[in-house]
């Protein structure tokens, strides 16, 4: 199975379990699952077939998952670091925020010293510790504030926004303090899995470099952001939430001319196959493949606007993964 996880669903969870029933002790219940949810996903060193047979009380040997899950498949080294030093500097910030209004992701920018325009014309430039952090990476600094949640040392306010929604809001905790002798350990990625991965990163920058000196390519990619625009637009959601622009850029470079094969493309999920209008992806690629342009598509007409819409959004927003900030993680457990 596939989990796909990033953080600002906690928020989104936790207001749920907020405003739903039950009594105090029920929803600290459900608040500690979820908890241990984010504690499995943010988990990016043990196994996962060991980390779900342990909770169930059982022991098992991450030789014999043979790269299975994500972390094995990966196969990449990771040591534990002693970050201590560096988490008494982000709850000193915390600390030093003015009011309850900022966010882990402002105290993460202060901690890596962001020049953002919020926090350079504010007090918060000025606060002991900012840009203490600036040679750790976003992810690693990220990680390492949601690891002081998850270990009682921040609290998430959630308030409920105007919008519905609901926005957590850090603040350090009332009863638990990061005492002399206490350690925090954070898993890291070895140097050279780092270098891998900006080796990785860089390659595949490379790849839309060169697909994008194709023809061809730049052809195909034009019309597949109108395809998506159509559909974004009738269903009424936003353009990423049909697919965003990395996985549309891959499969401009793969050109899978089926519903199969565009499932095949990672960032798309083989579920494509069961959702209407998605083959207007693939005949666009074979417009183009049989020597069309972007400008004499014929538009397929089998469907009315108002069909469309009563599909409305449903089950768009995960295979297509989410817009900035919303990115979300491929947790492969099985």
């Amino acid at each position: 199975c596939i989990l796909f996880y990033t953080y600002a669903d906690k928020s989104r969870i936790a207001g749920i379990i907020k405003r739903g029933e039950g009594t105090y002790a029920q929803k600290q219940q459900h608040m500690d699952n979820l908890n241990r949810v984010v504690q499995y996903c943010e988990n990016v060193q043990d196994c996962r077939r060991m980390q779900q047979l342990a909770y169930f009380g059982e022991k098992f040997d991450p030789q014999l998952c043979r790269g299975t899950c994500d972390v094995c498949k990966l196969g990449q080294g990771f040591s534990e670091q002693d970050v201590t030093d560096e988490a008494r500097v982000l709850l000193r910030i915390a600390s030093a925020f003015p009011d309850k209004t900022y966010t882990l992701n402002m105290l993460v920018d202060v901690y890596r010293g962001a020049k953002s325009q919020k926090i350079t014309e504010s007090v918060l430039s000025a606060i002991n510790g900012y840009g203490a952090g600036k040679k750790h990476t976003k992810h690693d600094a990220d990680r390492l504030a949601r690891r002081l949640v998850m270990e009682g040392y921040l609290e998430e306010e959630y308030v409920a926004n105007r919008y519905g929604g609901m926005q957590a809001y850090i603040r350090c905790a009332r009863r638990k303090t990061l005492r002399p002798g206490a350690r925090i350990l954070l898993s890291m990625a070895d140097k050279a899995r780092e270098k891998s991965s900006r080796k990785g990163a860089q390659g595949e920058k490379g790849a839309d470099t060169e697909a994008h000196k194709d023809p061809q390519t730049k052809t195909l990619s034009k019309l597949l952001l109108a395809v998506r625009k159509q559909i974004a637009s009738l269903s009424g959601v936003k353009d990423n939430s049909v697919l965003n622009i990395p996985v549309l850029k891959r499969v401009a470079r793969e050109k899978p001319t089926t519903l199969q094969d565009l499932g095949k493309v990672e960032g798309v999920g083989a579920g494509v196959t069961h959702r209407r209008f998605f083959h207007w992806f693939v005949d666009a690629i074979n417009h183009v493949l049989g020597g069309g342009s972007d400008q004499d598509f014929s538009w397929p007409s089998d469907v009315s606007s108002s069909q469309m819409k009563q599909q409305g959004s449903d089950g768009f927003g995960i295979l297509g993964g989410g817009g900035a900030g919303n990115t979300r993680t491929r947790v492969r457990a099985a």
